[in-house]
């Protein structure tokens, strides 16, 4: 006969050499008892030394532990006992530091915290993790800074949101030429969100070469196109007043190609 939820040996009624199986039961007991598994990991046995040591055997085990995958080996010096763990059983796994218990199918973590830990990985381990005290873990807040950025709790959905504040992006935050066309949605930005005098010279992205102007030669509105413009129509924009553009227009044609006069010749324009 066996003991129900162990299934110890009991002793009967005139059996001969009960003292041994009742000493195996104390032993068995005294190990249970103690709530303590050395290692669950292992799957083949180690060398019996009568410690009293528990084990629970990982799957895949062999020789004395075969075909008893995650039952409870205990050394009892001369052989093992193996026992298969009712349902609730709650071990400390002593190489593990941790609480396991037995669900009827599998040994599964007891939880308690203090296995947690978190770490703040990339570049300089910048991130929110603070530090871990006790079995408490520590974040650190979000600033939102200077204000260029507002960061706003989103308790409806469980989130915390963070953007740029309305005005946030100045000309002094802006790399010079940082402003392509290429990194700007189409649409994205409108005037309201740009502060007034904020788009400077500086931040425009640069012409392609020298000798142009920017507006728009192609029919109709749409985007600033580059006018491919000469050094004598350069000439001509650059000039004061009126006057001065009638003569450069004037010079422009009476050249001395155009004449068929000789270099050494001089001709003199006056504008009206």
């Amino acid at each position: 006969m066996t003991s129900p939820i162990l299934t110890l040996d009991l002793l009967t009624e005139g059996q001969a050499n009960g003292d041994l199986t009742f000493n195996e039961a104390i032993r068995v007991l005294e190990a249970l008892l103690h709530n303590r598994i050395a290692d669950r990991d292992l799957t083949a046995p180690p060398t019996l030394a009568g410690t009293g040591l528990a084990y629970i055997i990982a799957a895949g085990g062999s020789g004395a532990w075969s075909g008893h995958d995650l039952k409870v080996a205990i050394d009892l010096g001369d052989s093992w006992a193996i026992i298969t763990p009712p349902t609730g059983a709650l071990y400390w796994i002593a190489d593990e530091a941790a609480l396991f218990y037995w669900n009827g199918s599998a040994w599964t973590s007891a939880g308690g915290g203090e296995t947690n830990t978190a770490s703040n990985s990339g570049t300089g381990g910048v991130g929110p993790y603070a530090r871990k005290t006790g079995a408490d873990l520590e974040f650190k807040n979000l600033n939102a800074g200077d204000g260029s950025i507002v960061v706003t709790d989103d308790t409806v959905n469980d989130e915390i949101d963070i953007k740029v504040a309305d005005g946030g992006v100045s000309t002094a935050k802006l790399a010079d030429d940082a402003v392509t066309a290429a990194k700007i949605a189409a649409g994205a930005v409108g005037t309201s969100e740009l502060a007034a005098s904020g788009a400077t010279y500086a931040k425009i992205q640069d012409v392609s070469a020298t000798d142009r102007v920017l507006g728009r030669s192609s029919a109709g509105a749409g985007v600033v196109e580059e006018i491919v413009c000469s050094a004598a129509g350069r000439a001509i924009i650059d000039d004061a007043d009126a006057p001065g553009r009638g003569c450069a227009l004037l010079l422009g044609q009476f050249d001395n190609a155009i004449l068929g006069a000789a270099a050494s010749e001089t001709f003199v324009v006056v504008a009206a």
